[in-house]
């Protein structure tokens, strides 16, 4: 994912480099001055105070000085005035004073005025919500170089808010604050070489990207890393190197490097295998939500892997996992559901489960709903629905599908009874490993020559059309 949020301290430092005090103006030199009303002095005096240069920190001094050089028009004070409103200090946090002093300066061309004053309608604080207006801005201060702003309005461009979307323009943003060193501009970089996204696709180069930022602490840089040494894309595998970096962002709290952790120490991928180990990383992200790890911590439980077995964790677990829409872990609810397994007996709730990851695609969940309508368990039975649901697993090449609805067109049991549909579908099912000869030899006495070899060669097509899913 594109990173969108980005935090503003950074603006501290690049408000306090743009101080300008020459090495022999002592303090007392620019107090003299700013006491005569120097509003260049009165400014360089408030960034002192504020940064605590050579003396005390003290906002109230920063503060003090820093308004009397805007109130005169000083761009700079202007926009550490705004800062303070901004941020609370040395003054009670106001969004719309801020504004107003970030306009201030913005609107003579104070750069990173500009940038707060975007980031203030992007977020709606002192202003209405205006993503095209924080897009005008951030372009002001993208344009004199603030790596900030010129990350955050490729952002724009990459998810079309306040300007038109365009990948072009988004990559053109990220590389410019990516090569000032600007680490999310470099993850986002990194994820539109591996998409292809503006420019065409390269891996090498995403990773290349991704290196950089990591080896800077990014850790949303060091999970992609970690995953393309894992499988192999744009650099060669190397499954230890992807444990690596996975493991500097899990430890910085990656709820998605802490996944992946787990997964390699569960295979015993690029690190001894170490079911417990697994679980304590799948627990680790699990508990931020994730719910792909809250699934996989929920299998452990439930099997005994790496934890003490426990079917009331597994089904918490599980839960937590479906209740986001994890179309596996759905399945699996249905299936402790239907079986009463660390969880009274519940059909209808079984089929409630099994019929949200069916809506998914899930082929299991597809088989199972044809079978618990087909039997009258948690809903009524309707035999075409069970065909209906029998149809969309068998499509996917679930084998015992194709089998169940191959006997429902040999016996006409909610569908229209068809010799040969059911001759294409037990032939698939006998193709993808489940025991059909039985009833494909009784069908195929029901078939002339031509219509059997019709129903072959359709066969034939559709596990072609099959294998490519």
């Amino acid at each position: 994912m594109l990173e969108m949020k980005q935090p503003r301290a950074w603006l501290v430092a690049a408000l306090l480099l743009m101080s300008c005090m020459a090495e022999e103006d002592s303090l007392s030199a620019l107090q003299a001055r700013g006491g005569q009303g120097d509003a260049e002095a009165q400014a360089e005096l408030g960034y002192i105070y504020y940064s605590g240069k050579d003396v005390p920190q003290d906002y109230g001094e920063a503060l003090r000085w820093s308004r009397q050089a805007a109130e005169q028009g000083n761009a700079r004070a202007q926009s550490l005035v705004g800062w303070m409103h901004d941020t609370g200090a040395g003054v009670p946090q106001d969004h719309e004073e801020a504004v107003k002093w970030y306009r201030l300066a913005a609107e003579q061309g104070e750069r990173v005025a500009q940038s707060n004053l975007g980031a203030l309608y992007r977020e709606g604080k002192g202003v209405a919500q205006d993503d095209a207006e924080a897009a005008k801005w951030y372009r002001l201060a993208a344009e004199q170089g603030v790596a900030s702003a010129q990350n955050i309005l490729g952002s724009a461009y990459a998810a079309g808010k306040g300007v038109l979307q365009d990948d072009g323009e988004a990559v053109k943003w990220f590389r410019m604050a990516a090569e000032q060193g600007h680490l999310k501009a470099q993850f986002n970089l990194g994820v539109k070489r591996l998409t292809g996204e503006g420019f065409l696709q390269d891996k090498s180069e995403a990773a290349k990207w991704f290196r950089t930022a990591a080896e800077q602490g990014d850790m949303e840089s060091q999970n992609n890393l970690g995953r393309m040494y894992e499988f192999g894309e744009g650099v060669q595998q190397h499954l230890a190197e992807a444990a690596k970096w996975y493991r500097l962002a899990a430890e910085q709290g990656d709820k998605v490097a802490q996944y992946n952790l787990g997964a390699l120490f569960h295979d015993g991928k690029g690190v001894a295998q170490d079911a417990a180990e697994a679980a304590k990383w799948y627990r680790l992200a699990a508990e931020q939500g994730y719910p792909w790890a809250q699934h996989k911590l929920g299998g452990q439980y439930l099997m005994g892997d790496g934890v003490p077995q426990d079917y009331g964790e597994a089904v918490k677990w599980h839960r937590r996992s479906a209740e986001q829409g994890h179309a596996t872990a759905q399945h699996d609810l249905g299936a402790l559901y239907a079986g009463g397994v660390g969880i009274p007996r519940d059909d209808v709730e079984a089929v409630k489960w099994y019929r949200l990851a069916a809506k998914q695609g899930f082929a299991a969940s597809q088989n199972n709903l044809g079978f618990m309508r087909e039997a009258g368990r948690g809903a009524p039975q309707d035999w075409v629905e069970a065909a209906k649901w029998y149809r969309l697993a068998a499509k996917q090449g679930l084998a015992l599908a194709q089998y169940t609805l191959g006997i429902m067109y040999a016996n006409g049991v909610g569908v229209t009874q068809d010799f040969a549909e059911s001759y294409v579908w037990l032939s698939l099912a006998e193709a993808g490993g489940h025991d059909a000869a039985e009833a494909l030899q009784q069908v195929r006495q029901k078939l002339s020559p031509a219509t059997r070899e019709a129903a072959q060669r359709e066969a034939e097509r559709l596990l072609v059309e099959f294998n490519k899913q």
